[in-house]
């Protein structure tokens, strides 16, 4: 384990660089001037003290004081504006982690994201980065440990000339009592570690687990475990009294362990306080008892005390910083075990489809990670890409599965999908998914412009847009909006979005897949958020909507059906009957026991 937090901290500090290449170096910088402040002043008193009790000209005094002044401006100056720029890096970087991680994701085979495997590492993730500051700690910390390293070579090197004069008149005991603060820092800090560090470490990880095991915590925190669209059914469902003793019974177990958290830091601060509290004491014991002696000039009590006290108060929070650093990337792991985390993508080609003419699935098989009941076994079927083709069946028939096969989101387990007879998978993966405009039945609207998210991008034809509105049925919404286009979704971020409907949502949804003019389109239950009149309006203005593309209709509403040039009827991943609206109805199989089901659903008045 002390090798693995070892790790987690140079991996740490190697992604540091990576984010920005000139933080180490500021950083250095900053720690430098720091040093500085805290010697130069003292330095300059120390001379000025000398010169006063030495009787010295006073002009000389005035202009070392003048002179130290002006240095002491100087430095403070510099490093003022170096501190900013340290501190925004800090800030971009934080910000700059946050994004690498989404971009992780977001790089992600769609198959590795629905992995358990990866889900169980976003929630711990999530669990993380729930108590403390995360990376921007790790970055807080670096800085810290970069000032105190400084401050030990700085006070090293004020000590020296005392060293050097000690060890020519045999004044060992100086050596000593250096050795002795040393020593009694180290001890301090190996204490502060086992009492403090390890104790907070260990509390840290059972709140992470008891976060990660609640199922009510993060309702309150922002992930909605359960969510805010949960509550009308707790109110209807009269569920307050089931689910309250839980939420009130894990909360307290959070809270207990972030209450012994509290009671730590309060702990470990006063051990720090009080550790340097004793050894500026001794500091200055020493700096007095060598001025007794004659062995230093009055005036450089204070110097050497506060060489000798940043020293051994340097090491002993050097030490302190380290091991808490430990503990942060420790909480970080799992993030940077995702960060770093293998991403297998299949292999892919570079050929690059010209046409779209014909679909087939051959033998192919699919099973989803985790189950062990194929969505589609030993398919076999070609479809006409020039045609529009309705896949009808139950849930949980496969039709779905069909679909995200061809959309390359996942990769079959045996078998290929084909286009115009080459494997799907040797195409270029961006021309080929530049093919398809797809609505999913779990479609995203993003809270950006509605012609933004019609276009999928920030820079679009408004011509084409409102067109892609018009032919889905919302011209006239966007027409009554006072900002048209420019109209936010939602009110996540603007104060003046829009809220839709989901009827609404489904339409724009068709608008995206229309704007993007690919050879083929493909709907998943298109109409689930209609009633019947709409769905029906819908299907009859089904040219305006698509034009004369290929379009494949998943569906277990059969409304779509009779506007299609064929039908496939799937069930437990098999094609079990194919034709026309009316060859399938004579054939009074499958097909016409589901439409004389729903038919009556489908009269229009």
């Amino acid at each position: 384990m002390k090798h693995y937090k070892h790790s987690n901290v140079r991996r740490s500090f190697a992604l540091l660089h990576r984010i920005d290449p000139l933080f180490f170096p500021y950083a250095i910088l900053n720690g430098i001037l720091q040093s500085l402040i805290n010697f130069f002043p003292v330095i300059v008193l120390a001379q000025v003290i000398n010169r006063i009790t030495e009787q010295r000209d006073f002009n000389s005094i005035i202009i070392i004081a003048l002179a130290g002044v002006i240095g002491i401006w100087i430095i403070a100056v510099l490093q003022a504006l170096v501190e900013k720029e340290v501190n925004v890096r800090s800030q971009n970087i934080s910000y700059s982690f946050e994004t690498l991680v989404s971009r992780t994701t977001m790089s992600m085979e769609y198959a590795q994201i629905e992995s358990d495997e990866t889900k169980k590492m976003q929630s711990q993730i999530k669990a993380d980065r729930s108590w403390g500051s995360g990376f921007f700690g790790v970055t807080a910390k670096t800085q810290q440990i970069i000032q105190q390293l400084t401050s030990i070579i700085v006070a090293t090197i004020i000590l020296i000339p005392l060293l050097i004069e000690s060890a020519a008149n045999s004044n060992w005991y100086l050596f000593g009592t250096i050795l002795l603060m040393l020593v009694l820092s180290v001890v301090i800090s190996r204490f502060f570690d086992r009492f403090y560090s390890k104790r907070e470490s260990a509390e840290m990880r059972d709140m992470t687990q008891a976060e990660t095991n609640s199922r009510f915590h993060s309702m309150t925190e922002g992930s909605h475990a359960i969510s805010y669209r949960d509550i009308k059914e707790i109110l209807i469902c009269g569920a307050i009294s089931l689910i309250a003793p839980s939420v009130e019974k894990e909360n307290e177990i959070i809270h207990k362990h972030a209450l012994r958290l509290s009671k730590l830091n309060f702990i470990g601060g006063l051990m720090k306080g009080g550790s340097s509290g004793l050894l500026l004491g001794l500091s200055y014991c020493m700096a007095m008892f060598c001025t007794y002696t004659g062995k230093i000039a009055a005036g450089n009590i204070v110097q050497y005390a506060q060489a000798l006290y940043q020293l051994s108060v340097g090491v002993s929070s050097f030490l302190q910083t380290k091991t808490e650093l430990k503990v942060d990337t420790d909480r970080l792991a799992s993030t940077l075990d995702y960060l770093d985390m293998d991403m297998p993508r299949a292999a892919v080609g570079s050929i690059k489809p010209q046409t779209m003419k014909e679909i087939e699935f051959r033998d192919v098989s699919f099973t989803y990670p985790g189950s062990d009941h194929p969505a589609i076994n030993g398919l076999n079927v070609k479809i006409n890409v020039g045609r529009k083709t309705a896949i009808v069946g139950l849930n949980g028939s496969g039709k779905t599965t069909l679909i995200k096969l061809l959309c390359r989101l996942y990769c079959p387990d045996q078998g290929s999908i084909l286009l115009d007879g080459v494997d799907i998978w040797n195409y270029d993966e961006a021309i080929y998914r530049d093919l398809l405009a797809v609505v999913f039945q779990d479609y995203s609207l993003f809270s950006f412009s509605v012609g933004s998210v019609v276009a999928s991008s920030e820079t679009y034809d408004a011509d084409r847009v409102e067109d892609a509105l018009n032919r889905a049925g919302m011209g006239k919404w966007i027409r009554s909006l006072g900002k048209g286009l420019d109209t936010i979704l939602y009110r996540e971020y603007e104060n003046d979005g829009v809220d839709i409907s989901g009827g609404e949502a489904q339409k724009i949804a068709i608008a995206r897949a229309i704007y993007k003019d690919a050879s083929l389109v493909i709907l998943d239950e298109p109409t689930a958020a209609l009633d019947p009149q709409a769905e029906y309006d819908t299907y009859t203005r089904l040219a305006d909507l698509i034009g004369m593309k290929g379009v494949i209709y998943i569906s277990h509403r059969l409304t779509s059906c009779k506007f299609c040039d064929e039908i496939i009827v799937v069930d437990n991943g098999h094609v079990i009957e194919r034709g026309t609206h009316s060859q399938l109805l004579s054939h009074n199989g499958r097909y016409a026991q589901m439409w004389n089901t729903q038919a009556q659903y489908y009269k229009v008045e």
